[in-house]
C-alpha cells in the first residue's frame, strides 16, 4: 500500500567531501507515499521541458509495494544521526539506512535487480509482491564517515 523512490546511483559526485555526504546515494529511499500517488516526470523517468534534458532516469526508481504499508516504508527516510552531540559530525549522510544491491537474493528478488539496473526505465514504475520483511532482508545501515 505504499511507493517508494529509490536512488540507484550516487548523487553526490562533486568531489567536496562536506557537499556529497549530504547527497543521497545508492539505495536510498528518498520519498515514501500511499498507493496511487502522481509522481512527476523526472521520478518517472521521462524528460521535463525546461529542465535536464536528460532527466533524472539514471538516479531513480519508482516501487510499488502493495504488502507495505507506509508506516512500514518510512523507516528508511531517517537520516543518519550524530552519535556524538558534543562532537558533531560533518559529514551526515542523507540516509541512515539504505536497500543494499548486494544483498538482493536473485532467486527470490530478481525483478527488483532488473528494474534497479534498467537505466533505459523501459516501465516508470515496477510493482513488487514482497512484504515488509522482505524489505527488510535487503536493508543496511550506513557506516559513518570518519572526520
Amino acid at each position: 500500500m505504499c511507493e517508494i523512490l529509490l536512488c540507484v546511483r550516487d548523487k553526490g559526485t562533486s568531489g567536496n567531501l562536506l557537499i556529497d555526504s549530504h547527497a543521497a546515494k545508492r539505495g536510498d529511499v528518498v520519498l515514501v507515499k500511499p498507493d496511487g500517488t502522481s509522481w512527476g516526470l523526472c521520478e518517472l523517468g521521462q524528460n521535463d521541458p525546461g529542465q535536464d534534458p536528460n532527466g533524472n532516469y539514471a538516479f531513480f526508481r519508482i516501487i510499488k509495494l502493495p504488502n507495505v504499508t507506509v508506516a512500514q516504508a518510512s523507516n528508511l527516510l531517517t537520516p543518519e544521526l550524530d552519535v556524538d552531540p558534543q562532537n558533531p559530525s560533518p559529514y551526515l549522510q542523507y540516509r541512515a539506512r539504505f536497500l543494499d544491491k548486494n544483498k538482493i537474493p536473485p532467486a527470490t528478488m530478481q525483478a527488483l535487480i532488473d528494474y534497479w539496473q534498467d537505466d533505459g526505465r523501459a516501465q516508470g514504475f515496477i510493482t513488487l509482491n514482497y512484504t515488509a520483511a522482505q524489505i527488510n532482508s535487503i536493508v543496511s545501515v550506513r557506516a559513518p564517515i570518519p572526520f
